[in-house]
């Protein structure tokens, strides 16, 4: 079960709750249909994911979170397999330690329950956030007089009996920002510990816009090494890890990274965001990284076209080598209804040289019906998370050790619509035909 509650961007307080796409309020789940579903409809929870629910109140989180946990789940705990996002709720309450035995998929997981692990538990994955991070590196800081006694105390801190298969990482973009995009810095040591001490195979990166964190404290500078992403990938040392297995890199719900791929053929002072894949693979060397939930919807032809010059330039920054890259890529053209009010619109998708230069090769046509939009937090004043069919193609751009593989996915209306266009606009429809 998916549970994402409406973001209102405003800062004011919601109580709708989006489950599977349906739009519910908080007072109609905690007092009819959680119970229902238990009871009646004798629903058996295996998974159970919440999104933003760090924008209720504090009252709101108390009520919803002891819903789920006795009116939901209830007797049923034992079946569950998947559990995140409840954690901001409760900071790690008896009732999900419990089940942090059992389940396969937990977090984002918090210091007073990595505390209180006692048992070896091994998750298929594990959530951590960059704010965690900051309050491990703090901790040890706190409790120290030196900096070697410092990283004794992480080293024993994070003697917990862990184990985790993939590790995903959650970084704010807009954690207390200056002048500047960028994420914040991260104590590197303290990710490398993670990395030793539950010895992932494979590594998930999630930028997301709106976090819990917001806050920014960074007492552990001068005793950690600071590590952001979105530095010029020169200045990022190369770490002595084993390859992984797998890299993604997750922009569901990511703002300033996707814009700043989406940029590229622009002109214009970027957030740092073109670094990020060099970065990555500096941090996490790996020979296969996946790109997911890239998304793009607008009427200016000339972005759904540019992208892939911007992709390429986006994984080839530090020209890489015997790499292969997967990227899912997302496009709703938004232009029809602006064409059927008689709205004119901004035009530039001829064909560039550099888009021909790079032997973009189309492999085959695929018919699929992502989710994507399922999980994108809800905003305000949009009542419905929208759900579209979608068509797509596979293209391929590489020459020797270097594989860029691109799924373009195009909303299947748009493309039945794409005579109502200006004929010199139809070029990019004829990459899916």
């Amino acid at each position: 079960m998916e549970m994402a509650v409406e973001n209102s961007l405003d800062g004011e307080p919601t109580d709708k709750v989006f489950i599977n796409g349906r739009e519910y309020t908080l007072e109609m789940l905690t007092k009819k249909y959680f119970r229902f579903w238990n009871k009646v409809a004798h629903l058996k929870m295996q998974q159970l994911r919440v999104q933003n629910a760090s924008t209720l109140t504090v009252d709101q989180s108390e009520s919803f979170h002891e819903a789920i946990h006795s009116q939901l789940i209830g007797d049923n705990w034992k079946s569950m397999k998947t559990l995140t996002g409840m954690e901001v709720m409760c900071n790690g309450c008896s009732k999900c330690q419990k089940l942090i035995e059992i389940v396969e998929e937990y977090g984002p997981i918090g210091i007073e329950t990595i505390k209180k692990i006692e048992n070896p538990v091994h998750f298929k994955k594990l959530i951590v956030t960059d704010g965690l991070l900051d309050e491990i590196a703090n901790h040890c800081v706190q409790e120290s007089s030196s900096k070697t006694e410092c990283f004794q105390r992480l080293d024993s801190f994070l003697d917990s009996p862990i184990k985790t298969d993939t590790l995903a990482i959650y970084i704010s973009e807009t954690r207390e920002l200056n002048e500047d995009q960028k994420h914040q810095s991260m104590p590197r040591e303290v990710l490398e510990t993670f990395i030793h001490k539950w010895n992932p195979h494979s590594i998930r990166i999630h930028f997301i816009y709106s976090t819990l964190s917001e806050q920014y404290n960074n007492q552990w500078s001068g005793y950690f090494q600071p590590l952001r992403l979105t530095d010029p990938f020169e200045s990022v040392s190369r770490s002595s890890f084993p390859k992984f297995k797998e890299v993604q890199l997750d922009l569901l719900e990511s703002i300033h990274c996707s814009d700043d791929i989406q940029s590229l053929h622009l002109r214009c002072q970027l957030n740092g965001y073109e670094n990020v894949l060099a970065c990555i693979r500096r941090v996490f060397p790996t020979d296969k990284i996946s790109i997911k939930n890239l998304y793009y919807s607008g009427s200016y032809m000339g972005r759904f076209i540019s992208m892939f010059d911007n992709l390429h330039r986006f994984v080839q920054f530090e020209k890489q080598e015997h790499l292969t890259v997967d990227v899912d890529y997302f496009m709703n053209v938004t232009c029809f209804d602006m064409l059927k009010y008689g709205i004119t619109y901004e035009s530039d998708s001829k064909p560039r040289k550099e888009f021909s230069k790079f032997a973009i090769q189309p492999q085959r046509r695929i018919n699929y019906y992502p989710a994507v939009l399922n999980g994108v937090i809800p905003m305000k004043g949009f009542s419905k998370t929208k759900k579209f069919k979608w068509i797509g193609k596979e293209f391929q751009i590489g020459k020797d050790s270097f594989q860029l593989n691109i799924n373009a996915w195009l909303v299947e209306k748009n493309f039945k619509r794409r005579k109502e266009l200006h004929k010199k606009d139809r070029f990019f429809f004829k990459l899916f035909e």
